[in-house]
């Protein structure tokens, strides 16, 4: 899932899969005066705008079957843009 909260007036935005990890954020967010972005996918959509179309941005994550495209959407991420994803455990070379 993919949320924006409002918390004590600071904006939260991240993108999870569990409740536990949306609690850490709100968590987080009541112990800093700063907005809180807890997700690295936020960075996808200015790493394609600045590399452009003609290539591509990588995804990497531990498993890849925890990535969908509603993830991605939430983030601003087009379908069929320029991006590939992988799980670094997905073929058990790395654990």
């Amino acid at each position: 899932m993919a949320l924006m909260l409002e918390h004590t007036s600071k904006p939260i935005v991240f993108v999870t899969n569990d409740k536990a990890s949306c609690q850490r954020a709100i968590d987080m967010a009541a112990a800093v005066q700063v907005p809180v972005f807890m997700s690295s996918l936020l960075q996808v959509p200015f790493a394609q705008q600045l590399i452009g179309p003609d290539r591509v941005v990588g995804i990497l994550m531990a498993h890849a079957k925890y990535l969908t495209v509603h993830h991605l959407a939430s983030v601003g991420v087009q379908p069929d843009s320029n991006y590939v994803f992988g799980g670094a455990m997905d073929d058990d070379r790395c654990t």
